[in-house]
């Protein structure tokens, strides 16, 4: 996985934007916590996707949640086929009629 195939969504990226407003909370209540939370920052900012990516965590999550988008994509199919047997068989009949009126004749 390239640095390109990763991108952090919305909600991380509106945390982190509240994690660097906080920062001004951090300095009112106490200014030696700056000391720990700097660093915390910097790396979230800088270290964190490259973590992710080297240590492949990141391709490991993208493909469990393909995984689980699939699993639950075939279910929807299947209750969607199962609800509408019916009209669809209704409509491959019609569809078929169709064909063999628009087919050519053959002498």
């Amino acid at each position: 996985m390239n640095k390109s195939d990763f991108d952090y969504g919305p909600i991380a990226i509106g945390i982190f934007k509240a994690l660097l407003w906080l920062t001004l909370v951090v300095v009112a209540i106490n200014v030696y916590l700056l000391v720990i939370y700097v660093p915390f920052l910097l790396f979230l900012a800088f270290g964190l996707k490259p973590f992710l990516i080297k240590t492949g965590l990141a391709a490991t999550y993208q493909g469990y949640s393909a995984q689980r988008a699939d699993k639950a994509n075939e279910k929807l199919r299947k209750a969607y086929y199962a609800r509408n047997a019916e009209t669809l068989d209704k409509r491959n009949k019609h569809l078929e009629d169709m064909r063999k009126k628009m087919a050519p004749k053959v002498k």
